[in-house]
C-alpha cells in the first residue's frame, strides 16, 4: 500500500517549476528535475490505472474479462493503491482469484484508522476465515464491523450466514430482524430461513414465492429452500422443479451448497423409494440443510413408496400468492458476495470511474 506514493513527484514537479520560472539553475537541469517528476507521477499512478481497467472488464460479465480483470486487481495491488481501491481489488481477488493474495491485502486494512475502509475490510475478510473453518473468527470480524457502525448490506448477509453455521439461531434471528436497508433478494432468503426454522412453513412459502415469482437468482439457496417447502407439503414435482433450478446455478467460491450436495437432494427426490423417506427428514433437519448439508438419518430408513408426484400424509398447499410479505420491492439478484455490488457502482460513479 502506497497511500503517498504522488507526494516525491509532486514534489519534483513543483521544484522543477520553480525553477524554469526563476531562472535560477540551468534549463537542462531543471528538465531533468521534471522529467524526474512526471516518470515519478506516471509510476504512482499505475496501480490506479490497473484497478480501473479491471474494474471495467469485471464488469462486462464475460469470463475472459473477469479472468483478465483479476490479473490487473494483482497488479494494481502490488503496484500500490489507495485503502478505498485496495479494499475493493483485494476483495475481489479473495472472491474469485487467489484467496491468500486477497486476504494478505485485507488484514491491514481491517485495522485501518477510516472506520469506512476498516469496517468493509473486516466484512470482506470474514468470507476468508468461514471459507477456511474458523467460523468463529468470521463471526469476531462480522461483529467488530456491527459494533464499528457498519449498515452495509454484505454485512447481514454474512453474519446471518455465520450464524446459522455455528447454530447460533437466537443471535440470527435477533441480527436478522435488525437489517435497516432495502430488502434483497438474500435478506428475503433469510427471513424464508427464519421462518422455516420456527416451523412455519407457510409464510416461508410465500416470502420464497414472491422472490421467485420476481427475480430468478443466480445463487442456489431460495431454490433449494422452495424445495424444503414443497416437500413439507408433499409436493415432490414441484420441489423437483426447484432443485433442478438449483443444479443449474453456478457455485461460487463462498456458495453454501455444492453441486454435489444438490445433486443428491435431487437424487433423493426423484427416487421413488427414497423421496417420503428424504421428506421427513429434511423437514427434521433444517437447519442442516440450511447450511448446505444432506439430512441425518434417510438413507435406508424406509418411508412409503412414492410413484406419484403427491407425497402422502402431508398438508394441502396453501396459496403462497395471496399476501406478497416482501415490504419493499426486491432490486434484482442478489448473490451473496459476488460481483460489483451496488455500493461499489455509487462509489465508482461519485469518482468518475463508471464505464
Amino acid at each position: 500500500m502506497r497511500r503517498y506514493g504522488y507526494i516525491p513527484g509532486a514534489v519534483l514537479l513543483a521544484l522543477a517549476l520553480i525553477l524554469i520560472a526563476q531562472g535560477t539553475a540551468p534549463l537542462a537541469v531543471s528538465l531533468i528535475i521534471l522529467a524526474a517528476a512526471i516518470i515519478s507521477l506516471v509510476m504512482a499512478s499505475r496501480g490506479t490505472f490497473f484497478f480501473v481497467r479491471g474494474t471495467a472488464l469485471a464488469r462486462t460479465g464475460k469470463e475472459e474479462d473477469r479472468k483478465k480483470a483479476l490479473r490487473l486487481f494483482s497488479r494494481a495491488l502490488a503496484c500500490g493503491l489507495s485503502e478505498t481501491y485496495q479494499a475493493m481489488a483485494a476483495t475481489l481477488l479473495l472472491q474469485e482469484g487467489d484467496i491468500e493474495e486477497g486476504r494478505k491485502y485485507l488484514e491491514p486494512l481491517a485495522s485501518s484508522k477510516d472506520p469506512k475502509i476498516r469496517n468493509s475490510a473486516q466484512v470482506s475478510l470474514s468470507m476468508y476465515f468461514w471459507a477456511t473453518g474458523n467460523t468463529e473468527k468470521a463471526i469476531k470480524l462480522c461483529e467488530e464491523a456491527r459494533n464499528g457502525g457498519c449498515r452495509d448490506r454484505n454485512l447481514w448477509i454474512n453474519l446471518c450466514t455465520y450464524y446459522l453455521s455455528a447454530g447460533k439461531t437466537n443471535a440470527f434471528r435477533a441480527f436478522l430482524s435488525s437489517y435497516p436497508g432495502q430488502t434483497t433478494i438474500a435478506i428475503e432468503d433469510l427471513r424464508a430461513v427464519e421462518a422455516m426454522l420456527r416451523g412455519d412453513w407457510k409464510s416461508a412459502g410465500m416470502i420464497l414465492h414472491a422472490v421467485l415469482s420476481a427475480e430468478s437468482p443466480a445463487f442456489a439457496d431460495p431454490y433449494v429452500h422452495a424445495a424444503e417447502v414443497y416437500l413439507h407439503y408433499g409436493e415432490r414435482d414441484a420441489a423437483e422443479q426447484m432443485l433442478r433450478k438449483a443444479e443449474e446455478a453456478v457455485p461460487g467460491r463462498f456458495a453454501v451448497y455444492s453441486r454435489e450436495t444438490i445433486g443428491r437432494m435431487l437424487r433423493a427426490v426423484t427416487d421413488d423409494s427414497s423421496c417420503d423417506a428424504f421428506a421427513s427428514a429434511a423437514e427434521r433437519n433444517v437447519l442442516r440443510i440450511v447450511n448446505g448439508k444432506l439430512p441425518l438419518s434417510w438413507e435406508g430408513e424406509g418411508g412409503a413408496r412414492v410413484a406419484g408426484g403427491r407425497l402422502p400424509g402431508r398438508p394441502s398447499l396453501p396459496d403462497f400468492s395471496i399476501t406478497a410479505p416482501a415490504s419493499q420491492p426486491l432490486p434484482g439478484s442478489d448473490e451473496p458476495d459476488t460481483d460489483l455490488g451496488e455500493d461499489d457502482e455509487e462509489w465508482l460513479r461519485k469518482h468518475s470511474l463508471s464505464t
